[in-house]
């Protein structure tokens, strides 16, 4: 290393040089173009990072409806590393590819095609934030040292409690370790110093333990914290805890934004009034319908999902991923038996696709004469995967009536479900069909 340099160890991020004091006042470490500004919090109405969902057209659509940020789904520090920064002239967007570059000698010989593990444009520069899976702070500060030109901060996940995240040390399994945390944090404060890093939690077993492990984070350095407002067993049909994201916000001077259960464009001001945090987080309300980041009101769901295949095309969308979102969005609609929903599964490509929403109302014409068959009559899936809203609504109503009452009514009546006497959703036949 340069005579001038020091040696940087961290708990688990091994060793790297940085300039010294001195030298760090003078000149930045970070590569021209990197943003150092953290994003504006205050008042936002972010769009939350959801696997599989929370990719580049639906972020577009996201900020066409009014959302202040967005985050891009959690990648995983192990494959970001490893990937490579291609100007896609001919869409618009900047690529990170797997593997090496087409021209390369490992490709001598093979028919292989490069898989774009994450995509932006210059559209969402100044408001998308990456989250990034990570267990140690080494391997995060090489896959921040990526996408750092082209993202407004990176988020730490601490707070995904799938399984294979804990059993990697990454999301909620950072939750007890925080010293691990602490140092993740740290780690890529110090080696990309400028650029801000965030983390998003749920919370722990007491508000106490909660607001202590956001006050270690807040001295490791971070720009800001995310608290999901469930415990890390909890899933989606078990009602939010708004009242336990206040004593964070009263405890941390860096901005906090809260996340669970934001199902409609009054909530994100209903949250920011009870909990006092800067920004709100929507995931599933979004989900369902992106344009709950409007503040004219909701629009139309055919008319969400042809603008999200105009964005899809726009940058010509991954066809898997396109087809996927709009089945999560006719599930959420309880269409997932209709003839839409049959239509889309028998679409090939992204042309298909396109074809299909070419306009708001080109489905219903090619519809009009298609009747769906017996067998698709029934909905294949379980109550507790809580993807369609009457079930995670009518779920919470039933397994939690004391704490979740009031929001129940308020969401059923938000999406017209049908209502039990006490003003809660009411389960249907098609909400209790199961596999």
């Amino acid at each position: 290393p340069p005579p001038d340099c020091v040696l940087t160890l961290g708990v688990e991020s091994g060793a790297r040089w940085r300039w010294t004091l001195s030298d760090m006042e003078e000149e930045p470490v970070l590569p021209g173009g990197v943003n150092t500004t953290p994003p504006k919090y205050e008042g936002a109405n972010i769009l939350a990072p959801m696997v599989r969902v929370s990719t580049l057209p639906f972020r577009l659509l996201a900020l066409d409806y009014g959302a202040d940020l967005v985050y891009v789904e959690e990648l995983i520090d192990k494959k970001l590393m490893k990937c490579r920064r291609v100007v896609n002239e001919g869409d618009q967007t900047i690529d990170f590819l797997e593997g090496p570059a087409l021209n390369s000698s490992a490709f001598a010989g093979k028919q292989t095609v490069n898989k774009a593990v994450f995509r932006t444009s210059s559209e969402e520069r100044q408001r998308v934030v990456l989250q990034l899976g990570t267990a140690e702070g080494g391997n995060a500060v090489k896959a921040a040292e990526v996408v750092c030109r082209d993202v407004q901060a990176i988020d730490i996940n601490m707070g995904c409690p799938k399984h294979f995240s804990i059993q990697g040390g990454m999301g909620a399994k950072l939750l007890e370790d925080p010293e691990r945390a602490r140092d993740i944090v740290a780690t890529v404060g110090r080696n990309l110093r400028g650029l801000p890093v965030t983390a998003k939690m749920r919370r722990l077993a007491t508000d106490e333990k909660t607001v202590d492990f956001a006050r270690q984070l807040e001295r490791a350095g971070v720009a800001a914290v995310a608290v999901h407002a469930r415990f890390v067993h909890e899933r989606p049909r078990d009602p939010a805890s708004w009242d336990a994201v206040r004593p964070v916000v009263e405890a941390l001077s860096v901005p906090v934004i809260a996340n669970g259960d934001v199902c409609s464009h009054d909530d994100f001001q209903k949250y920011r009034e009870a909990t006092g945090c800067a920004g709100v987080m929507a995931a599933r309300g979004a989900q369902w319908n992106c344009s709950i980041f409007r503040s004219e009101g909701l629009e139309g769901t055919d008319v969400v999902r042809h603008k999200f295949m105009q964005r899809a095309a726009q940058v010509r969308n991954n066809f898997q991923n396109s087809k996927f979102i709009l089945k999560e969005m006719l599930v959420a609609e309880k269409k997932g038996s209709s003839p839409e929903w049959q239509m889309v599964n028998k679409c090939k490509s992204g042309e298909d696709l396109a074809a299909l929403y070419s306009s708001p109302c080109a489905f219903s014409r090619r519809a009009a004469s298609h009747t769906p068959s017996a067998e698709a009559s029934m909905v294949h899936r379980h109550p507790s995967q809580g993807r369609d809203p009457e079930v995670a609504i009518a779920h919470a109503a039933r397994h939690h009536p004391a704490n979740g009452a009031k929001r129940n009514r308020e969401q059923a009546t938000t999406y017209g479900l049908p209502q039990c006497p006490d003003g809660s959703a009411k389960r249907t036949a098609f909400a209790s069909t199961s596999s």
